[in-house]
């Protein structure tokens, strides 16, 4: 794989810049090796390094901005295990950090839990977002994070029966018209996951061999404090994490209960919103709702 490498120097009497500029490396998961900072080459980590350059510059100071394909002594190999240590302190810190939280949720109030969880959850979601080798300490982060929310507000799915796929294939899916975020989301994860060639109609009745969501009396609905969305992940046994990450910010959206905190909620929501205005058609909320959702998952996916 390339590498992307930024090498700078800074005028004298700069010591504050010095500082914040090494700051900035630093939360964007750059590397330092032998006088240069690393990441690999991706379009986000260009475009990171690409500012950089010119904040350097404006600042009086020089940089140059390169792609490398290889190291002269260091194996791919080694590098990625450079990334591995650098996020190893990042996530050790979390797990100490997670370990006091969760001794001092005892005896406190179930939406003061849910704001430090969602404070925590966003420290992690930092984390990983330049994790870009998934280290395994995340996934120890990860796993007893999951497990400290499930036991504080433990999900309502277990009354929800599994079911196989193949019986929901090339059928017609009703829900009601003006989709929002569950619905489109809903939607997206039947075309993507369950049925490929399903027809998704809008309107408020359903016929005999029509499958209904979302909306009343519906074959998939809201099940306690269950979305749409996460009743069909449960329900067709979808559990890849970039999943569950969509599913945090569908529920957040649809339920408004801050049982969840993603840094994309916001920008999703106020998305939705103004398509809403727009007053674009089904079809329209149908084909823009589909193409960011699979943008989200596919940015998941490969983080």
């Amino acid at each position: 794989m390339q590498w992307l490498t930024l090498s700078y120097s800074l005028p004298g009497g700069t010591s504050s810049s010095r500082v914040t500029l090494w700051r900035r490396l630093q939360r964007l998961g750059a590397v330092a090796l032998t006088g240069t900072y690393i990441l690999p080459d991706r379009d986000d980590c260009l475009e990171a390094f690409t500012w950089l350059l010119q904040e350097i510059r404006s600042a009086g100071g020089e940089a140059l901005l390169m792609r490398v394909a290889a190291f002269e002594s260091l194996t791919e190999k080694d590098l990625i295990s450079r990334f591995h240590e650098a996020r190893a302190e990042a996530y050790g810190e979390l797990l100490t950090d997670l370990g006091e939280l969760e001794a001092s949720l005892k005896g406190v109030s179930k939406d003061q839990v849910a704001k430090s969880l969602a404070k925590f959850r966003k420290r992690f979601d930092d984390q990983k977002r330049i994790d870009f080798f998934e280290s395994p300490a995340g996934r120890d982060v990860m796993t007893k994070l999951q497990a400290l929310e499930r036991r504080v507000s433990p999900p309502q799915g277990e009354e929800i029966k599994r079911l196989n796929r193949a019986d929901y294939r090339d059928k017609v899916w009703v829900t009601r018209p003006r989709p929002h975020v569950d619905r489109l989301a809903s939607g997206w994860l039947v075309r993507r996951f369950i049925d490929p060639e399903a027809q998704i109609v809008y309107r408020s009745t359903v016929n005999p061999d029509e499958v209904s969501f979302d909306m009343e009396a519906a074959d998939f609905s809201h099940v306690g404090t269950l979305c749409t969305f996460e009743v069909l992940l449960v329900s067709f046994g979808l559990k890849d994490e970039a999943l569950q990450g969509l599913a945090q910010i569908v529920h957040e959206i649809d339920l408004r209960d801050e049982r969840y905190f993603r840094a994309e909620t916001a920008g999703v929501d106020a998305l939705l919103e103004g398509w809403l205005k727009l007053e674009l058609s089904n079809e329209g909320l149908e084909r823009r709702g589909h193409e960011l959702f699979e943008g989200l998952y596919r940015s998941f996916f490969q983080s």
